[in-house]
């Protein structure tokens, strides 16, 4: 039950977090920064799954980057990731490869298409006669983001293996339901913040 109310509290900030990037201004950043400028921040947020079959909603993330890089079309950025979702509550961190066909702030929508990896922990939950024990986790993934200045759509597919994460039912005693290891696909918004 604490795993669960953990997963409710973590999807609660996030969804405020959302809401509050949402009624941001496009130019909380800086007005009119210069085509070739690079924001030093960025956050996204959105929808992730599929989830396991007996949740009742989709899985909440919440992405930082920080990039290292000032170049117009390409660089590195370090990654901080929280991922609450039904039965687990992933916390990961890595580093992101990425290039953009244009300048983020000139008058033409551009394509940032990036490349990732991450390590970090994943927390197990309990709901009902189901439950998961988390551990350990590697997440290779890869992702787009498309958009004009302060603003941009964002999606992301990786893998997140967690060797040693599996879902239980009270009900199949003798087996594992599912393991917390597989496919995830992230949808949502990216807001970029202080060009430079």
């Amino acid at each position: 039950m604490h795993g669960v109310l953990t997963g409710l509290r973590t999807t609660a900030t996030l969804a405020l977090v959302s809401m509050a990037l949402l009624a941001a201004p496009a130019t909380a950043a800086a007005s009119d920064p210069p085509d070739g400028a690079t924001p030093a921040f960025e956050i996204s947020v959105g929808f992730n799954g599929p989830q396991y079959r007996t949740a009742e909603f989709p899985g909440l993330t919440l992405s930082a980057a920080i990039n290292l890089t000032e170049t117009p079309t390409r660089g590195l950025a370090a990654i901080g990731e929280i991922d609450a979702s039904y039965l687990r509550l992933g916390r990961m961190a890595g580093a992101r490869i990425y290039r953009r066909t244009g300048p983020l702030y000139a008058t033409r929508r551009s394509l940032a298409y990036f490349g990732q990896f991450l390590l970090g922990g994943v927390t197990g939950g309990e709901s009902g006669v189901v439950s998961s024990q988390g551990g350990f986790a590697v997440q290779p993934g890869v992702g787009i983001d498309y958009g004009r200045g302060a603003r941009a759509f964002h999606l992301q597919f990786d893998y997140r293996a967690v060797p040693g994460g599996f879902i239980d039912d009270a009900r199949m005693p003798d087996e594992h339901a599912a393991t917390l290891s597989g496919a995830r696909v992230f949808l949502g918004l990216t807001w970029r913040f202080f060009p430079r």
